[in-house]
């Protein structure tokens, strides 16, 4: 691993020799030790912008994630599926849990390692079919931080706690311009 490197386990693996707390980036951009993390979404964005698509509640269209929050090394978060969101009937469709996935692997990104990122690369294991009515523990983390390389890893939750969907992703952090937009847009 290059300096300032970490690595985020999975729940049930090894503990990382670095973990979440405190980081930030040095003078190459690498995460290092400096500054708190956040722990919940209201950390992250400004009460301003509630306008995202996956967890933002002034989206009509949105999926309303709820409760996104840090706990050790994963980013949690429940969806609340509902019959809007469905593929064949009564099963949500599958690109709403990727949506899910997405939003909580980037959170991961953001509230691990103090990054905003984008998805570069992702793949999704569909195990079983997920309810389109209830509520969806969503969680995600991060396996690997190297550079500006984020390798990330999420799953979907049923009720009774099996998995449903899996994914893992590849996240690069966002372009300067775009979060020069971003603040330009929550600061008006």
């Amino acid at each position: 691993m290059v300096r300032g490197a970490s690595t985020c386990a999975r729940p049930g693996s090894v503990a990382p020799s670095v973990g979440p707390g405190r980081v930030g980036a040095g003078d190459d951009g690498v995460p290092s030790m400096a500054m708190e993390l956040p722990t919940t979404r209201d950390d992250v964005l400004p009460s301003s912008y509630r306008d995202c698509f996956a967890c933002g509640e002034d989206n009509p269209s949105g999926l309303h994630l709820v409760g996104i929050r840090r706990e050790g090394d994963v980013i949690k978060a429940t969806l609340r599926s509902k019959p809007a969101f469905q593929g064949f009937p009564g099963v949500l469709h599958g690109g709403i849990a990727a949506a899910a996935l997405d939003e909580v692997m980037g959170y991961a990104c953001r509230m691990l390692h103090g990054t905003w990122a984008a998805t570069a690369k992702f793949e999704l294991r569909y195990r079983k079919g997920a309810p389109d009515e209830g509520e969806l523990a969503v969680e995600g983390g991060v396996d690997e931080a190297s550079g500006r390389r984020f390798r990330t890893w999420g799953r979907l939750l049923l009720p009774e706690g099996d998995v449903a969907v899996e994914a893992t992703a590849l996240f690069l952090p966002v372009p300067a311009e775009v979060l020069a937009r971003f603040e330009a847009s929550v600061a008006s």
